[in-house]
């Protein structure tokens, strides 16, 4: 039976030793590694440096080779600012003056690259003050020139939202007026009513967006609505997801999301993994 591809996590923020076993281990054809602030943006490519990938210099393609300790077929490098990351703190500054201008440096000097994580919260608070870590607005002014900066580069978007549809809708409406819409969005570890499932996916069509998208047992299996969305989605445009940092807990929930799809589809697990893995070369690129 053929690997699973985890189309979004965080491997990168957890532990060294935990992220080489996943590496060399043979638990996964692949994944997509999303950054979440400027400051990981180094570290991002670095991974995704360990199979053979091609950047671009001044105008010039550069071909690297693949580092021999990484067993995984396709490292898929995800640079973006995450809404949770906008307000400052001890490990995560404010953003700098020139944040867009490093957005765009790493996304046209990485082909395979794509705009992620990025996307709104409405409910990500600071315990002291108990308001938004970042403001609403202010989140959707990073999130519209994030959208807009993929759209211009051909840039499919994995995209977080928390509690904020009606924004997110709004935004998202504003985006199609102005033809600023990029071709594909992967809606990572999706948390929306049905309702909002049939919003979303009438907004990409009159859009021309191919949508996709994905539940991580962390966050979605607890939830009964998940089983309903799953079955409304269907087999063509669904994606597998850990969203982990901890790369030791990305095997047991890569497991867990193909036996939850094969149990509401009906469908067996290889035929799981083969057309999640053509949902992912067809969003991804590679």
């Amino acid at each position: 039976m053929r690997l699973p591809f985890d189309a979004h996590n965080h491997v990168h923020l957890g532990s060294s030793s935990a992220l080489s076993s996943l590496l060399s281990g043979g638990i996964l054809q692949g994944m997509a590694i999303m950054s979440t602030h400027p400051q990981d943006f180094e570290q991002v490519s670095r991974l995704a440096g360990k199979v053979a990938t091609s950047s671009i210099n001044n105008g010039t393609q550069r071909e690297e080779e693949r580092d021999p300790s990484c067993a995984m077929k396709h490292i898929i490098p995800c640079f973006g600012v995450h809404p949770w990351f906008l307000g400052g703190d001890s490990t995560n500054p404010p953003l700098e003056s020139n944040w867009i201008e490093n957005l765009t440096y790493h996304l046209e000097t990485t082909p395979n690259s794509i705009v992620g994580e990025i996307g709104l919260d409405g409910f990500h608070f600071c315990p002291k003050t108990k308001e938004l870590v970042a403001p609403m607005d202010y989140q959707v002014d990073v999130f519209e020139q994030q959208m807009i900066l993929a759209s211009q580069l051909k840039k499919p978007v994995s995209l977080h939202a928390v509690q904020c549809w009606g924004v997110l809708s709004q935004s998202l409406a504003k985006l199609k007026r102005q033809k600023t819409f990029p071709s594909s969005i992967y809606f990572h570890a999706f948390g929306g009513k049905a309702g909002t499932l049939d919003q979303m996916l009438a907004l990409c069509k009159q859009a021309n967006c191919t949508p996709y998208f994905g539940f991580a047992p962390c966050v979605n299996f607890r939830l009964p609505k998940t089983s309903i969305l799953i079955e409304k989605i269907g087999i063509d445009r669904l994606l597998l997801e850990s969203d982990r940092e901890d790369a030791s807990k990305v095997n047991e929930d890569m497991e867990a999301s193909i036996q939850v799809i094969s149990e509401v589809l009906d469908l067996d697990k290889a035929t799981i993994i083969e057309q999640t893995n053509i949902n992912a070369q067809r969003f991804y690129g590679f």
